[in-house]
């Protein structure tokens, strides 16, 4: 465990011991621009037992492609045994691996097709860009929930409308933002084959992938 919170004139992560469990905390790290290597940073570590925390560490926007590998564990981690889970990073773009992508606040997903497959079928990967506003950060928030319910849009298709909820430590409970401040959103499907790609190209044990159960609450992810 390593915890660099708020140490201001970080500038790069070093490499880290090898270790079964890793937690690494650097939040409010303004200066901090590099990252150790994606590789050795969760070596020996199993999927689950990895966690990395960068808030308000805006330099690390030019460490896209180790970003982006993080965000592929993941989405391996919430498919495999949790209903949902999230990532939040800095960046004004989506990556080209959600294939499905609309400006706005709401999204097009087409469910598998035919309906053999919706075994191979472990979940949807969302991603959002909400818009640099200073009104928000002047505010201060402690809590950003984005809602996705399903709408029937077509005969083959479901609509996603994002909603997110602007919590000040003032005004707790009260909404005071709407999807106005969401950009872009997208979406993809996610396989099983996925998984077993991201396990290959991150050199990170495969998790057991459970069956898609058609009664299971509604996907939030």
């Amino acid at each position: 465990m390593k915890r660099l919170w708020r140490c201001k004139r970080l500038e790069q992560l070093p490499d880290l011991p090898s270790s079964k469990y890793v937690f690494v905390d650097v939040n409010d790290c303004t200066s901090l621009k590099r990252l150790s290597d994606p590789s050795k940073l969760s070596e020996g570590a199993n999927v689950y037992d990895f966690r990395f925390s960068c808030f308000n560490c805006f330099r690390l926007v030019e460490e896209e492609g180790w970003i982006n590998n993080r965000i592929f564990a993941m989405i391996m981690r919430f498919s495999a045994e949790v209903p949902h889970d999230r990532i939040i990073w800095p960046g004004s773009e989506i990556p080209d691996w959600f294939h499905n992508q609309s400006v706005g606040d709401s999204i097009i997903v087409e469910p598998p097709l035919p309906p053999q497959t919706c075994s191979d079928w472990v979940g949807i990967a969302l991603c959002v860009v909400f818009e640099d506003s200073e009104h928000l950060k002047r505010l201060g928030y402690i809590l950003f929930q984005i809602l996705c319910p399903w709408e029937r849009n077509a005969s083959s298709s479901y609509q996603l409308s994002f909603e997110g909820f602007y919590l000040s430590k003032e005004y707790l409970g009260k909404k005071l933002k709407t999807s106005s401040i969401i950009k872009k959103c997208g979406a993809r499907m996610v396989y099983k084959r996925d998984l077993e790609e991201f396990s290959r190209i991150l050199k990170i044990p495969m998790p057991a992938v459970y069956g898609y159960d058609d009664e299971a609450g509604p996907i939030d992810n």
